[in-house]
């Protein structure tokens, strides 16, 4: 499974921050950690 990190992490970490309400600017690495984190633990 190939990920393209300019089509699925940002747009995901924009989803993540507006449901955390958090700016991305302010928090966007740590939004990247979740979103890995979502995408390795299987379901």
């Amino acid at each position: 499974m190939s990920i393209n990190p300019g089509q699925t992490i940002l747009p995901l970490t924009s989803i993540i921050s507006k449901s955390l309400g958090i700016e991305i600017s302010s928090n966007f690495p740590a939004l990247l950690i979740i979103d890995f984190s979502i995408k390795i633990t299987p379901s």
